[in-house]
């Protein structure tokens, strides 16, 4: 049990190390303004690209790195399209304990691929930096980008600290839409939400330009599966002790199987062409483990009977997009016992008095368990077959006795949707 589930991972990646790049038909503009067809590596990226990955068709093998220096504009025939551009970027953090209390924004030049978003009299431009925090930029005509500022700002007021967030952008929105109130009148209740802002730079374009043709992205939304789950699990408790009156359980070994069954809800998050998701369960774990143990003053047979309600929650990395996905998985789970039916027959002798007892092992069990999960399988359409392996910090209540359950599961995953 303690090495198959690695076994199976380094399986995978060594699969995934071979697998064939995802170049698709493409275009990129050099800063002296030759276009060049050819195949780009589309990584649908989360994080806009520094460089791209060309080659001038489907058959050559090789291909050259070009870095941003080299691109005016890139794009797919049916997909994304970037820009180069030098522009002023927000740096201020965003983590509420990075905060310095009434900053201004933190502003820096900076050369950087913007994703077009929304193409027309107006301009919309997306851009994510490299610590993840996302910038809008808009433009008229052929003037540089402007950002759009979303800040968050630490306030103190005497003993308290507050947060605030100032929507900036909005008086920028306002100034850029003066010639069309009925979408200007719209920008107070604009969110700093991608799919917010195309909206509005959409309406606005159409206000202006009515005749005009305007591109704008496909909304971005993730892929939601319901699927139903059953599976094979094999488990080991064990525990630890300072203390003899847990011998008979400290000295035993603890195994069982059984099965499980329940419900899983797997959201793929969109861009990085689907390879990230979420995954969260809800289970029903029966878990049966018997134990022997014997001495020169004791015999005691002993059998755990436990059933957990327990919600796994995992995130997912597949390492493919085709029909057949390997993946990898971690992540926690929060078990909550529903029942407990176990029971012990434990004989004594000593000074040749024989006593026999059936009783509960433990007078006192923990009812909530938190075990780490860590799983490796294969994703197609319909199903997800995985291993899985859960380890967890059992049941025991007693500070002198320390027990720890490992389980490893073989589950298939049947996707209704």
């Amino acid at each position: 049990m303690k090495t198959t589930l690695p076994l199976i991972i380094l399986l995978f990646l060594c699969v995934s190390a071979f697998g064939q790049a995802k170049f698709e038909k493409g275009y990129y503009i050099t800063v002296e303004g030759d276009s060049i067809q050819g195949y780009i590596k589309n990584e649908d990226w989360n994080r806009n690209p520094e460089n791209i990955e060309f080659k001038s068709s489907s058959e050559n093998n090789s291909s050259q790195m070009l870095p941003l220096k080299q691109v005016q504009r890139f794009g797919f025939e049916d997909g994304d399209k970037y820009e180069t551009f030098a522009v002023d970027v927000d740096v201020s953090p965003t983590n509420l304990n990075e905060l310095v209390t009434n900053a201004s924004p933190t502003i820096v030049r900076d050369t950087v691929m913007l994703r077009v978003l929304v193409k027309g009299t107006l301009n919309l431009f997306g851009y994510t930096d490299k610590s993840s925090k996302t910038h809008f930029y808009v433009s008229k005509g052929g003037e540089e980008p402007r950002e759009l500022l979303y800040q968050r700002v630490k306030r103190n007021n005497n003993d308290k600290v507050g947060y605030l967030t100032l929507d900036l952008y909005k008086g920028l929105l306002s100034y850029y839409l003066s010639d069309c109130e009925s979408v200007q009148s719209r920008v107070q209740k604009v969110e700093f939400k991608q799919s917010q802002l195309a909206a509005l730079v959409a309406a606005y374009n159409a206000c202006v330009n009515p005749g005009a043709v305007a591109t704008e992205p496909e909304k971005e939304i993730g892929k939601l599966k319901l699927g139903v789950i059953g599976g094979f699990t094999a488990l080991n408790y064990s525990f630890k002790s300072g203390s003899s009156s847990f011998n008979n359980l400290v000295n035993s070994d603890f195994n069982g199987q059984g099965v499980t069954a329940g419900l899983a809800v797997n959201y793929t998050l969109p861009r990085a062409h689907g390879k990230w998701a979420i995954a969260n369960e809800l289970m029903l774990k029966p878990y049966v483990a018997k134990g022997h143990y014997e001495s020169s003053t004791e015999t005691s047979d002993t059998e755990f009977k436990l059933l957990y309600l327990g919600l796994n929650s995992m995130v997912r990395y597949a390492f493919t997009t085709g029909a057949f996905r390997p993946f990898v998985s971690v992540g926690l789970a929060n078990n909550l016992m529903l029942s407990d039916n176990s029971r012990q027959q434990r004989e004594t002798s000593r000074y040749g008095t024989v006593r026999q007892y059936d009783e509960k092992p433990l007078d006192e069990v923990r009812k909530y368990e938190q075990a780490i999960l860590l799983g490796a399988g294969v994703f197609t359409d319909k199903y997800a077959a995985e291993a899985r392996l859960e380890k967890g910090n059992g049941f025991s209540f007693y500070t002198a006795l320390e027990s720890s359950k490992t389980t490893l599961t073989l589950q298939l995953t049947y996707f209704l949707r």
